[in-house]
C-alpha cells in the first residue's frame, strides 16, 4: 500500500506501544486533529506498527535551519523541494502555524486520556519541533509517535518545557524568512540585527 509505511522497533525500545491501552490512547489524539500521523495497526509479533505514509515531506527543522536533516541521502538538495519555492509572505505566514502545531500537541497532553491514570498523562516524551514535517500541501504533521507513553505530568513539563523550543524557533526565524541568511557573514548578520532593532 503506497499510503502506509511499516516501522519496526528494536526489541529493547518502545515496547510500551504494544500494551492494550496504547493504540486507543493514541487514536484519541489522532482522531481529534489531523496534525497527528495515523497509526493503523500494531504487530507485537515482529515489533512493528503500520502508520500513515507522508510522501515528499520536509521537516520543519530543515526549513528553519536551511540544511538537510541527518537522515537524508547524499546528494539530497533542499532547494529542489516544495518548501524552497515559498514566497517571503508564505514563509511569514508559517510562523504562527509552526508554533501553533507545537503548542497544540503540547497542550493536548493535558486534554486527552487524563482519565486513565491519576496524575499521569499520555505524552510524547521527546516532543520537539524537529518531529514535525510539512507534507506536499504544506500541512504540518507530527510523525514521531513511538515516544508516546503514560508518564507523571511533572516529568512531561520537565522534559518538554516549551521555553527551550520557543527559543530555538525564534533564533532561527531569520533563516526561515531569508534563504540567504545562513550565507551572510557575522558582520552582515550583526548589521541586520541592529537595523531591525532601530526600526521596531
Amino acid at each position: 500500500d503506497n499510503n502506509t509505511v511499516k516501522k519496526t522497533i528494536p526489541k529493547d525500545m518502545h515496547t510500551h506501544i504494544f500494551k492494550d491501552d496504547w493504540i486507543e490512547s493514541y487514536k484519541n489524539l489522532s482522531d481529534s486533529n489531523k496534525t497527528y500521523v495515523k497509526v493503523l495497526d500494531l504487530s507485537p509479533e515482529d515489533n512493528s506498527f503500520t502508520m500513515e505514509y507522508i510522501p515528499n515531506c520536509v521537516t520543519v527543522s530543515e526549513l528553519l535551519l536551511r540544511r538537510p536533516g541527518p537522515d537524508r541521502p547524499v546528494g539530497f538538495n533542499l532547494e529542489d523541494t516544495h518548501v524552497e519555492k515559498l514566497t517571503y509572505q508564505e514563509r511569514f505566514e508559517l510562523i504562527p502555524e509552526i508554533w501553533n502545531a507545537f503548542s497544540t500537541v503540547w497542550s493536548d497532553t493535558f486534554k486527552y486520556n487524563t482519565h486513565r491514570y491519576r496524575g499521569r498523562v499520555f505524552a510524547n516524551t521527546d516532543l520537539s519541533i524537529r518531529q514535525f514535517v510539512f507534507d506536499i500541501d504544506m500541512n504540518i504533521r507530527l510523525i514521531d509517535v513511538d515516544p508516546y507513553r503514560y508518564i507523571k505530568y511533572r516529568k512531561f513539563k520537565e522534559w518538554t518545557h516549551p521555553d527551550k523550543h520557543w527559543n530555538h524557533f525564534i533564533k532561527n526565524i531569520d533563516n526561515l524568512l531569508d534563504p540567504s541568511y545562513n550565507l551572510k557573514t557575522k558582520e552582515e548578520k550583526e548589521r541586520l540585527a541592529r537595523f531591525k532593532n532601530t526600526h521596531r
